[in-house]
């Protein structure tokens, strides 16, 4: 798989007497409304959640696809066994029958942002199957020969994503997609570049039905976190499901912890919590609500959440009134309420992102060798790459000058033993940290 690196600086002072702020967000009826949300602003924009079928992920070096399960009622199946070259665009009717089975469905994960439904099926033995591509390390290009059979609740159809380009730096990512009816009619042989319209964007969403990328995503620095409906896995005593819920995804790079059974107004906040937080995002996700219910409104548990922004200023907030999706009730459907308060605010920090927009590292989980991809938005100079095990010991230590661009840095692991390592870029007034798995 391809990780991508988080970028930031830490620079931080206490903030003077941290106030509360409330705050109300608005999803409407039956939750249909996404809500991003700025810790610092408030909400950023809502957008229709169940207009779109697909979304692919936007940034330089990202392969995710995903499918819009909750919001559009999306259901994915791979058809094992079929060459998309040999059969794509062929009558697949009697080719799907069993597939509709609920135990064969790929689900976007919600823990991490690099996986969605259809990178779902990939092989775990073969650090370059990506799912519905696989990863070519000399040419750094994604090649798909997989079909996949797309469910909405109108209508059936075939996919084949062809290819993504996610190394090139002029159009990043470059995708090429085929769709079509399940029966083969109506093939739509579709180039999406995500430059410019969806640069700096987590998504480009997309819908089949009338063939249209969407905008829907504010510009990632801008918001925190995200209220929507995702499916996850909830069980019912015995017996487990996919299931759709309501609940907040965090951004990327918004590392996050909970603290659970103590009032939020007791808790403070100090440096040593940091290694606590997760840069997970379903970290929140809904257990901050009961499942009881007091005439349409939820009943909250006492937990609070530490949350660090794109400024690596650190937020805490807890929910503080939550309504259920239907009007039945006599309430405001789809509301939530929260406080909020900055404890600790940075002092003086440059944005990273004036200088780098990507870093990751393929493959990973690596053996023998590795290549450290960088894309640089200007000329850095002069720089330094070390790899450290968890303990913090240098391992590995260079000077590297980085031009403008994408560039390329060979690794070389084979003499580590397996286990996890971090890849740390210092240059500029910023730091860049990778997390590396060696096999």
């Amino acid at each position: 798989m391809l990780t991508i690196c988080g970028l930031g600086l830490a620079s931080l002072t206490q903030a003077q007497t941290p106030t509360w702020q409330n705050d109300t967000i608005h999803m409407e009826e039956g939750y249909a409304k996404n809500v991003y949300y700025s810790l610092n602003t408030g909400t950023v924009k809502t957008s229709a959640n169940n207009i779109w079928d697909l979304a692919f992920r936007s940034d330089l070096m990202s392969v995710g696809v995903y499918a819009n399960h909750a919001g559009a009622q999306v259901t994915v199946y791979p058809l094992t066994g079929l060459s998309a070259a040999a059969h794509f665009g062929t009558d697949l009717t009697n080719d799907t029958a069993g597939f509709t089975l609920s135990n064969l469905a790929l689900y976007n994960s919600i823990s991490t942002w690099d996986t969605g439904a259809l990178n779902q099926d990939r092989d775990l033995g073969d650090q370059l199957d990506l799912g519905w591509g696989y990863y070519e390390p000399t040419t750094h290009l994604i090649s798909g020969d997989k079909i996949y059979l797309i469910q909405t609740p109108t209508a059936d159809y075939q996919l084949w994503i062809e290819s993504d380009d996610p190394f090139t730096a002029a159009n990043p990512p470059l995708w090429t997609i085929h769709i079509a009816n399940l029966d083969g009619s109506n093939r739509k042989d579709i180039t999406h570049n995500s430059n410019p319209t969806y640069t700096n964007k987590l998504m480009a969403y997309y819908n089949i039905a009338n063939n249209e990328f969407l905008d829907l995503d504010p510009l990632k620095n801008d918001w925190d976190f995200i209220f929507t409906r995702y499916t996850e896995l909830v069980s019912q005593g015995p017996v487990s499901m996919m299931y759709p819920v309501t609940g907040i995804l965090s951004n990327l790079n918004r590392p996050s912890m909970e603290l659970r059974g103590q009032d939020a107004v007791d808790a403070v906040w100090n440096s040593a919590m940091a290694t606590s937080m997760m840069d997970k995002v379903d970290n929140i996700g809904r257990d901050w609500k009961k499942q009881t219910q007091t005439v349409g409104v939820y009943d909250l548990d006492t937990v609070s959440y530490f949350m660090k922004d794109a400024q690596s200023n650190i937020w805490q907030f807890e929910f503080t009134y939550a309504t259920v999706g239907s009007a039945a009730s006599g309430v405001t459907p789809g509301e939530i309420a929260l406080r909020k308060r900055k404890v600790q605010s940075t002092a003086s920090v440059q944005d990273v992102n004036n200088k780098l927009n990507q870093a990751v590292i393929v493959p990973n989980p690596a053996h023998g060798t590795a290549t450290l991809v960088l894309d640089t938005k200007d000329f850095v100079g002069q720089s330094s790459i070390a790899i450290t095990d968890i303990s913090g010991r240098i391992l590995m230590q260079k000077n590297q000058t980085l031009q403008k661009g994408l560039q390329q840095i060979k690794l070389d692991v084979q003499q580590y033993p397996a286990g996890m390592y971090f890849v740390n870029i210092i240059a500029d007034g910023y730091k860049t940290t990778c997390k590396l798995i060696v096999k």
